[in-house]
């Protein structure tokens, strides 16, 4: 299982419009992708966010890089002025307990 984690720092004039985008369009937008075996989104303190994206295989994650990403990623920063700051993380599953 790869987990692919997507934090972002939104600044409060955004607040407001970042939950309803991320849960309304752009994690459904992902999930048509078919590549994804499920995503779960979290709110932390102070306007931070993560997303956890989780993939079967790594095949399957960069596929998703290589077609899907630069598009839904362009739309994201053209919603947002490229105001959201963003960092992302791969993990890859060692063992399970």
């Amino acid at each position: 299982m790869i987990l692919y984690s997507v934090v972002a720092e939104v600044p409060d004039d955004l607040a407001g419009d970042y939950e309803p985008y991320m849960v309304d369009r752009h994690i459904p937008d992902l999930m048509l992708t078919g590549l994804l075996a499920g995503a779960s989104f979290l709110r932390g303190d102070e306007n931070r966010y993560r997303v956890d994206y989780r993939f079967q295989s790594r095949d399957e994650y960069d596929r998703y890089i290589a077609e899907h990403a630069p598009r839904l990623r362009e739309h994201f920063n053209e919603h947002f002025n490229g105001r959201v700051k963003t960092s992302r993380t791969v993990w890859e599953t060692v063992r399970d307990f």
